[in-house]
């Protein structure tokens, strides 16, 4: 069974970061010292591409906008840690508890900013772009604009048998609703498709030249699911 998009989107603003090699750490430098020690490697790169909706014109208005934070599993960093810590009681951390649930990041980004709009956060597994972008066109029903942080983190030595090493980074981009006909208009077809022989925490990279809009057309197969995006005329 096939199904096609019901309206067009349009997708803009795409802003990137990834971590040049393991130790790598985003810069977030327009945070107090005390808010970036707040946050683990993978919060730093959210923030560091979201910085344009904190801070200048780009602001949120709560009314008009939402927020939408997606990753794989949340930091599993994090939970990795606390799962090896369980072995003695003593040394679980009720901080870091807080911080390894998957819609961490979202909730430090309301505290921080202080925004009491829209704000949802979704553990995608491996469809995480085409999964995010479809629950942005339907938050465009409610919302003027969405704005989407889709990001990850370096697996776990525990998780690299299913999930290879790779590094950390984190994409920011505003979804607007778009008219049919415009070049601009951005739409998706779902079909059955293939699991992958792997998964590779990066494969949402491969998303980026069709965001930014150098190719007019993106396939994900991810989770069984084969997800076509297309632009303006494209097929």
């Amino acid at each position: 069974m096939t199904t096609t998009s019901a309206f067009p989107v349009s997708i803009g603003g795409v802003r990137l970061w990834r971590a040049a090699s393991p130790d790598d750490k985003a810069p977030a430098e327009f945070l107090k010292p005390r808010d970036r020690r707040r946050l683990s490697a993978l919060g730093r790169a959210a923030f560091t591409v979201l910085k344009p909706f904190m801070t200048g014109a780009e602001v949120l208005d709560a009314d008009k906008d939402a927020v939408l934070f997606v990753s794989r599993f949340g930091d599993l960093a994090l939970t990795a840690g606390l799962l090896d810590d369980m072995r003695d009681p003593d040394g679980l951390s009720p901080t870091a508890f807080s911080t390894s649930v998957h819609n961490a990041v979202g909730g430090l980004f309301t505290i921080l900013t202080g925004f009491q709009g829209h704000v949802s956060a979704m553990g995608a597994g491996e469809a995480g772009v085409s999964a995010a972008l479809v629950e942005a066109a339907s938050l465009l029903t409610e919302f003027e604009r969405v704005v989407l942080c889709v990001y990850d983190a370096e697996s776990p030595e525990v998780f690299r048998g299913t999930h290879p090493e790779n590094r950390t980074f984190a994409v920011a981009l505003e979804v607007r609703r778009a008219d049919a006909g415009s070049a601009e208009a951005v739409r998706f077809t779902v079909e059955p498709g293939l699991l992958p022989a792997t998964n590779d925490v990066m494969r949402p990279l491969e998303a980026v030249p069709f965001l930014t809009g150098e190719t007019d057309r993106w396939v994900e197969d991810a989770e069984g699911v084969r997800t076509v995006w297309t632009r303006g005329s494209a097929r």
